[in-house]
């Protein structure tokens, strides 16, 4: 996100490709994928949670744009919500696609894992989450802040024997990534912890 990013962003205007599939809270970024759906690019917008809700009941420039631009683009939305929203500012189309992917098993990747890792294993419960390290509207995104205090409280009040294991898609905050390690040191969470 920043500058390079947006010039970046700009640059797509002049490349060739058939499809841009694209995840971001970021209204900038929308507004500028939207305008190059204006001019015929073929333009996808996958849209999580409340962000574009967000941006479309706030005043001002961003608004006015977001509402403007939506209908140069073709919205995959995770909820009726955003689906409603998309279809009431005339996307180009809509789809709902479930946020849920079912986990896939595969025997080789789980024996690789135990062999790596399954000295972490010895514990009576295990809590799983996946997502970025990144703010949205100053807010933990995907909720490693309520992971850490549950984590502290299950491990204090119904057993000690318990890991928070994640998957992490990658860092867009290293401040947020600082609060996370302060966190699981302060409050002696290292032995439960897993990134």
């Amino acid at each position: 996100y920043g500058l390079g990013k947006l010039i970046s962003l700009v640059r797509l205007f002049f490349k060739r490709y058939t499809v841009i599939h694209h995840h971001s809270p970021t209204w900038e970024i929308r507004v500028i994928l939207s305008i190059s759906g204006m001019f015929g690019k073929n333009i996808y917008l996958h849209i999580h949670g409340s962000s574009l809700r967000d941006t479309i009941e706030a005043e001002g420039i961003k608004s006015f744009l977001t509402k403007k631009f939506l209908k140069f683009v073709n919205i995959i939305a995770d909820n009726e919500d955003i689906a409603d929203l998309a279809v009431k500012y005339r996307a180009k189309s809509v789809i709902i696609i479930d946020a849920f992917i079912p986990p896939i098993y595969k025997e080789s990747i789980y024996k690789e894992f135990i062999d790596k890792y399954g000295d972490l294993l010895y514990k009576n419960y295990i809590i799983t989450m996946v997502g970025w390290i990144g703010y949205y509207e100053n807010k933990d995104l995907y909720g490693f802040d309520i992971a850490l205090r549950t984590l502290k409280r299950f491990k204090k009040e119904v057993d000690e024997k318990v890991l928070l294991l994640v998957s992490i898609n990658g860092i867009r905050s290293h401040e947020l990534k600082g609060k996370i390690k302060n966190y699981i040191v302060k409050n002696n969470l290292k032995e439960n912890t897993f990134f």
